[in-house]
């Protein structure tokens, strides 16, 4: 697969940078502050040293907590010591004599125009009127005019912000979204040797050295807009950030496997909405949002409406991110592709009453422990009961011992146990008499537990525990740590970026990018020759059936995994 190598743009004249009142002038400590030239641009700096925090910055600089976190936004992460925080020496403020009020106004992250007309006693219709060009939408780091005064002082001159429609794009050295010039770089090779493909000016795939199609095909070209939360103006990329990042090299690896001549060419669009509600609405009001055909949209229940009440008519949008949003359930080009709650409840006491259909399920509760899945315990001993299934509970102190189980014989019963929460400490809690237990049984199976999504993220001792005690959850997401398809793809990471997928979350990133990358692309072609987008996909991490709520809603998921971890590492899943 060729990439285009991308030329960072100067990152810290794309901070947020925001106008301050007299009140909270740069004047005074900050200005005291030694500076240092960051990517050619003069900034005040301060190392941070023990027992700081974002307050006690605050109050020794004499900003506010919200200033720190616009100018740096790794703070989000919490104030580390020797941790250097960046502060912009350019910034115009009005004087004390000023009664009149600022002048202008620098848009900080997260800002909107109605928020910022609101602050300043303005309409919105006054502050566009002032900003003819903030009509197409705000972003960090632009300078409004609030009066209509020759004394406005004339903005710094520095590099400006990325836009909100340009194309996010992926540095093929640094792992890194960007926005800048494509320049272009020795082919890499992702699938096989004869395998070359690269990425045109527009964001698209599946466009030879040469610049023909590779995949030319008789009928429409399908295109795809990917619209996230990037940040590409933040000097720091924080955890969103980074996770964003990662499910779009996911998606790209995924279009590049997909890369088989004569097949529907799909185009991909990639934008950063700067988590920004007027970002949103001005990528959406580009023309080419016209010819989407899907687009892929952010975990912001505000964005998600936006994008839904724009969108093309025959469009479907894909919400990935947004776990408990329930648009699908009136917008009939929603497509959910979480299970609900609900609906996830009931399908794992299905697949609980179908793996355990004889053994005496009991429940375990710590006193003063956790009760985080409460719920649905609750449902599951309403469902027992309504089959006619009797149950045991055990209340226990601290862990649980072999005294608490002494009752209990595997030699002529089997047992499932199931803990009232699904925690690492509560699991622990019940580890090792549980495996006293099992260990005292003729038949392997005849002590299991049933546990929670949680725990597809044990990995190392924890992991063998669970096997050891034939445990089974249900999830959302199948567990990638011991797939081998799931190596495959991390390998794949290894030689296109640099490093491998980040895998300490479930779902993982990576996987879930290039399981939806497959998703799309090959529902788009399908749906390029027959109008239909299937509802069913089975990816490395993601098990898909799509139905449609009623008549005129949208599509959500109806489908999860129930795992069993068996002795020795052995995995087995279905999709319930």
């Amino acid at each position: 697969m060729k990439f285009f190598k991308i030329l960072r743009r100067g990152a810290l004249a794309s901070l947020a940078f925001a106008l301050m009142t007299a009140s909270q002038s740069w004047a005074g400590i900050v200005s005291e502050l030694p500076t240092i030239r960051v990517n050619g641009k003069v900034m005040y700096y301060y190392d941070t040293q023990s027992g700081d925090n974002i307050y006690t910055v605050a109050e020794k600089l004499g900003v506010s907590v919200e200033e720190i976190r616009a100018y740096n936004p790794s703070v989000s992460d919490g104030v580390k010591p020797r941790m250097r925080l960046f502060f912009p020496t350019d910034i115009a403020t009005t004087t004390k004599g000023d009664s009149a009020g600022p002048l202008t106004h620098v848009v900080a992250k997260g800002e909107s125009i109605y928020g910022i007309a609101r602050q300043h006693n303005l309409t919105m219709d006054q502050l566009l009127t002032l900003n003819p060009a903030a009509a197409d939408g705000i972003k960090a780091g632009m300078r409004l005019k609030l009066r209509d005064d020759d004394s406005v002082a004339a903005a710094p001159e520095v590099s400006a912000p990325v836009s909100p429609a340009t194309p996010a794009r992926l540095d093929s050295d640094n792992g890194k979204l960007t926005a800048e010039i494509p320049v272009e770089e020795p082919a890499i090779d992702v699938t096989t040797p004869d395998t070359i493909a690269g990425y045109d000016d527009d964001a698209a795939f599946f466009v030879t050295p040469d610049g023909e199609n590779a995949n030319a095909a008789p009928g429409r070209e399908m295109n795809v807009a990917i619209i996230l939360p990037f940040l590409l103006e933040e000097e720091h990329s924080g955890r969103q950030t980074q996770l964003y990042t990662e499910f779009y090299k996911g998606f790209l690896l995924a279009a590049d496997t997909l890369n088989l001549p004569g097949r529907t060419p799909v185009r991909l669009h990639a934008y950063d909405s700067s988590a920004n509600l007027d970002s949103v609405r001005a990528i959406m009001r580009r023309p080419e949002m016209a010819a989407m055909d899907l687009i892929v949209a952010p975990d912001n229940t505000s964005h998600l409406e936006a994008i839904s009440q724009a969108a093309p008519e025959n469009a479907w949008i894909l919400n990935v991110f947004a776990v408990k949003d329930s648009s699908y359930i009136t917008v009939p080009g929603m497509v959910q592709t979480n299970i609900p709650h609900n609906a996830m409840y009931s399908h794992a006491i299905d697949g609980f009453l179908d793996r355990f259909p004889e053994a005496t399920t009991v429940f375990l509760t710590r006193t003063g422990g956790r009760t985080d899945k409460e719920e649905f315990v609750n449902q599951l001993k309403e469902r027992l009961s309504m089959a006619g299934r009797a149950y045991r509970t055990v209340n226990f102190d601290g862990y649980l011992a072999d005294a608490d189980l002494e009752e209990f014989d595997p030699g002529k019963h089997s047992y499932v146990f199931i803990p009232l929460s699904g925690s690492r400490d509560e699991f622990t809690r019940i580890l090792h008499a549980l495996k006293a237990l099992k260990g005292r049984a003729l038949d392997p199976d005849a002590v299991q537990v049933f546990g929670y999504p949680e725990w597809a993220t044990f990995r190392g001792e924890q992991f063998g525990e669970i096997c050891d005690l034939s445990t089974t959850i249900y999830s959302r997401y199948s567990p990638v740590e011991h797939d081998p398809d799931a190596a495959t793809i991390n390998n794949a990471f290894r030689k296109t970026y640099g490093e491998g997928v980040l895998d300490k979350q479930m779902p993982v990133l990576g996987i879930l990018g290039f399981d939806t990358g497959r998703m799309v692309i090959e529902g788009l072609r399908t749906m390029a020759g027959t109008d239909y987008f299937p509802s069913d996909f089975s990816g490395i991490q993601s098990g898909i059936r799509l139905e449609r709520v009623g008549d005129n809603g949208g599509l959500f998921n109806n489908a999860i995994f129930i795992i069993t971890y068996r002795p020795g590492g052995h995995i087995e899943k279905t999709l319930k």
